[in-house]
């Protein structure tokens, strides 16, 4: 951790230790190093940004709260650390392009939003300090920590959150555990019975438990899931449909845009 001193030094500074979301976020890069490839899986492009979307998503989950408006809300990484130039919180943005939020007004990335030379979406307004290529890792995370958070947001619609906090927590996790060396986005939303990014505890299997991939329709550019837990078909998942994506960024369109 460090001292942030901001963007004019002679105004007071703040740590990080004292921003719990930076520190969950700093955590989430201890768990998924440690996992994935016993600290050298994640040295790909999209593996790092996965790395990245990994640490928000812990930062936002394990700090999100009960009454909490999940459906339309807007959730930041790190905004009392993370300033604007006038030294205000940044508490809607931080330092990420957008706000995650399940609403799609809000947060509009889709899968296409990883690759180099991808205009961002006109109509919701982004960071103002934050920019950069598609596929630089902090960018490119942002999109798979927007998929995390949206099946999240169903599994709290249905369980509740203490329980919905529990039960993703321990489908990420327990992925992590099998996911393979060097990993990519689309690989890693699952052609198998369980995704490399989400595992059933143990006796929740089948109907009951985990995350089964299902061919539906196009939304966040994401293959749709069926989420069995939540009884949700996600058939806008941030656009990942039949397709493929370069490790340099690019991406290669088979069936939606």
């Amino acid at each position: 951790m460090y001292e942030f001193l901001g963007p004019t030094p002679s105004k007071p500074s703040r740590t990080s230790n004292f921003e719990a979301l930076i520190t969950f976020h700093e955590m989430g890069h201890y768990i998924t190093n440690r996992l994935v490839g016993n600290s050298n899986g994640l040295t790909n492009v999209q593996g790092g940004a996965m790395g990245e979307g990994w640490g928000d998503f812990f930062a936002i989950c394990m700090t999100s709260q009960s009454t909490d408006n999940f459906a339309t809300g807007t959730f930041a990484v790190g905004g009392w650390t993370d300033l604007m130039a006038n030294f205000k919180e940044n508490y809607y943005f931080s330092i990420r392009r957008y706000p995650y939020s399940a609403d799609m007004a809000k947060n509009p990335l889709t899968f296409k939003h990883i690759a180099n030379n991808v205009v961002l979406p006109v109509g919701p307004t982004s960071n103002p300090i934050a920019g950069g290529p598609n596929n630089e890792v902090h960018n490119a995370g942002e999109v798979w920590c927007a998929v995390l958070w949206e099946v999240f947001v169903k599994l709290v619609a249905k369980h509740g959150h203490s329980e919905a906090e529990k039960r993703m927590l321990a489908y990420v996790v327990g992925g992590l555990k099998g996911h393979p060396f060097a990993p990519d986005i689309h690989s890693s939303t699952g052609r198998d019975h369980y995704s490399g990014n989400f595992a059933a505890p143990r006796g929740r299997t089948g109907s009951a438990g985990g995350i089964r991939q299902a061919r539906h329709g196009p939304g966040r550019g994401f293959a749709s899931f069926v989420l069995h837990d939540s009884g949700w078909s996600c058939r806008k998942l941030h656009g990942l449909g039949h397709r493929r994506c370069h490790e340099n960024g690019s991406v290669r369109p088979r069936r939606y845009a």
